[in-house]
């Protein structure tokens, strides 16, 4: 698809409730997208249970005429927190990541996304304690994760929710998965002033930092979203970014139809009104 001049791919993350709507499934392929992410975040049972349910997402995905781009990895619990400073939760959840990632492997993903730190304290010594164990679980994951490159997420509510915490992390592993609707405590363009460069994969979505936790996964350019979806682009696309552009919108949005996403993100880069408002969407 071409957007300012630039070739890209438009991509859409698939979850289990996803694929079990064959008419979104088409929609997502007829409105241009290519590129999917095999959404695995909540499947946090056991590694037994995502590889199962990676693999129904990935037959779905296939099935679609999409390609798959990226897996997010399940996250949480005591099976898959990588910065739990119970050594043998730790180590345990890396093993698990690492059997869903050698799955991952064979679905010929080119990206898994983590998250890092759940920690939320103001004592620095527990958050340097967390911060390594996340550091060596990356580091882990990173050496057994075979053609699979590890991003981890930059995540509001915790160190992993401002660039100067991130940057210590993301070299830890392959690079960074930016959510654009996760900046609770800076602008985008500070942001990407300090990660622009650790960029490989993208979740897209607006917010307005309101409701109950910040962010809202509304659909790029919906009415009251802060994305500065043009800068965004043209920051990453000047920077070198070449992968998939991933929209991970929709939670709160639920009418929000592909073809009117792709829309939506156009015309916010091309600066275009939407004509469509927040009230018609709810």
């Amino acid at each position: 698809m071409n957007i300012l001049g630039h070739n890209v791919t438009l991509g859409m993350s698939i979850s289990k409730d996803t694929i079990r709507d064959e008419y979104r499934m088409r929609a997502i392929y007829d409105a241009g997208m290519r590129a999917a992410e095999i959404c695995l975040f909540d499947q946090r049972e056991s590694d037994a249970q995502a590889r199962r349910t990676g693999g129904e997402i990935y037959d779905a995905i296939c099935a679609a005429g999409l390609r798959p781009w990226s897996v997010h990895l399940p996250t949480g619990g005591k099976k898959f927190t990588i910065d739990s400073l119970n050594e043998e939760y730790r180590a345990q959840s890396v093993e698990n990541m690492i059997s869903v990632l050698r799955m991952a492997a064979s679905w010929g993903v080119n990206v898994a996304v983590v998250h890092g730190c759940y920690i939320q304290t103001d004592d620095p010594a527990l958050l340097e304690a967390c911060t390594d164990a996340c550091a060596r679980s990356l580091t882990e994951l990173r050496r057994n994760s075979g053609p699979v490159r590890i991003a981890v997420e930059n995540m509001p509510r915790t160190p992993l929710g401002h660039s100067t915490e991130i940057k210590k992390t993301v070299v830890h592993c392959d690079g960074l998965c930016f959510d654009v609707n996760h900046l609770l405590l800076q602008e985008h363009s500070e942001f990407l002033d300090d990660l622009e460069q650790f960029v490989i994969t993208t979740h897209l979505s607006d917010y307005d930092k309101g409701g109950p936790i910040g962010e809202r996964h509304w659909y790029p350019g919906h009415a009251g979203g802060l994305v500065p979806w043009r800068e965004i682009f043209e920051r990453l696309i000047g920077g070198g970014y070449r992968g998939p552009w991933v929209f991970e919108a929709g939670y709160s949005d639920h009418v929000t139809q592909p073809r009117h996403m792709v829309d939506s993100f156009i015309n916010a880069i091309e600066q275009k009104h939407s004509t469509q408002t927040k009230e018609e969407t709810e």
